[in-house]
């Protein structure tokens, strides 16, 4: 399989995507996610070269959009319809966030509902009960949401060797 590919500086980028404005939040995090599945397609499909990654990613090309990566992890069977569909929640809202030219936030109505529509897992929290994310904090629940997707993609040792035959290959699909 191939080599990971790696965030370069994650104390900088989880600076930036715990301070930055409701618009960079979403740009940053969809960008974040949008990495891991690349990094898990790139992966699974054993893809190391250079050339070869840059002819996948080029304008036109089978991995060139994020519609294109969660279709493809999905096919593959690297993520399963709960993930899919977050996925592209995530995507949608990176995309109002992208394309408006009018001051836009979490508090948008649009927003909101594909922000309480997501489904980070619960936390473990030592000493206490778990914590989900609340629906009625969309920011929270879409940043919470972003890096569990980015760790399941990323750090799952099973993304290297799995079984065909398993429901689905990063651990957090069937709860």
């Amino acid at each position: 399989m191939g080599k990971r590919r790696a965030l370069e500086d994650y104390s900088a980028m989880r600076k930036e995507f715990d301070n930055a404005s409701d618009r960079a939040v979403a740009i940053l995090g969809a960008a974040y996610v949008e990495e891991a599945v690349l990094d898990a397609l790139l992966t699974e499909l054993g893809i190391e070269d250079p050339n070869n990654i840059d002819e996948l990613l080029g304008n036109g090309a089978p991995l060139s959009t994020f519609s294109n990566k969660i279709m493809m992890a999905s096919v593959l069977g690297l993520t399963g319809p709960r993930t899919r569909g977050d996925l592209d929640r995530i995507r949608k809202i990176r995309n109002e966030c992208a394309h408006s030219v009018n001051p836009i936030s979490f508090a948008d109505q649009k927003i909101m509902s594909w922000a309480a529509a997501l489904t980070p897992r619960s936390l473990p929290i030592p000493h206490s009960e778990k914590y989900l994310p609340d629906a009625s904090k969309p920011r929270e629940r879409f940043q919470e949401c972003c890096h569990q997707i980015y760790d399941q993609l990323y750090n799952d040792d099973r993304s290297y060797d799995h079984g065909k035959g398993a429901n689905v290959v990063f651990g957090f699909e069937l709860d």
